[in-house]
């Protein structure tokens, strides 16, 4: 289902610069941008810049910034930086350019997804390795022996991810990592 833009109630267009690496996926969200009221221009005509921030780098920018992050960016180090808005860089149009009205009304935004993620301690790659195979229903023994570590060391890993996460079971675990994206 397809919302109206809420930039299809302004007045003029807004005035947005995309900023990306890949020219043909910039060209790809400005001809979507434009499609919902959006006038993409120049850096130094903008309202607002979409960054392309994939790989968690922001450039330096006199105005509002909403980042466009893959699922490994956290958002609070982007906020950090100066970004006014954070969103998956799958997110639809319609909801980029809602972000958009809310930045230029000196809002920060964060997509609900990420903000979740961001809320969750980081885990060491083994930890995820074995959160991993603990979602997969595998006891210790089990994880043991498909990592080529011990089952103390396996239990070690499941105590430290129990504590982490802040949760009393593996169940638990699972659940709270199933939200966050992390399995």
């Amino acid at each position: 289902m397809t919302t109206a833009s809420p930039l299809l109630a302004r007045r003029a267009p807004l005035r947005v610069a995309v900023v990306a690496d890949d020219r043909d996926a910039a060209r790809g969200l400005e001809r979507s941008l434009r499609e919902h009221g959006v006038a993409p221009t120049a850096l130094g005509e903008a309202e607002v810049a979409v960054v392309d921030a994939a790989d968690g780098a922001l450039p330096t920018l006199d105005l509002p910034i909403l980042a466009l992050v893959g699922p490994a960016v956290a958002a609070p180090p982007l906020l950090e930086a100066g970004a006014a808005a954070v969103l998956a860089r799958d997110a639809e149009p319609a909801r980029i350019c809602a972000a958009l009205v809310a930045v230029c009304s000196g809002l920060v935004v964060v997509d609900g997804g990420l903000e979740r993620a961001a809320c969750i301690p980081a885990l060491s790659p083994r930890e995820r390795q074995v959160l991993a195979l603990v979602a997969e229903g595998l006891s210790n023994k089990r994880i043991a022996g498909r990592l080529g570590i011990s089952a103390h060391t396996a239990k070690f890993f499941v105590s430290s991810i129990l504590t982490k996460l802040d949760v009393a079971t593996r169940t638990e675990a699972v659940a709270v990592a199933a939200r966050a994206g992390l399995v």
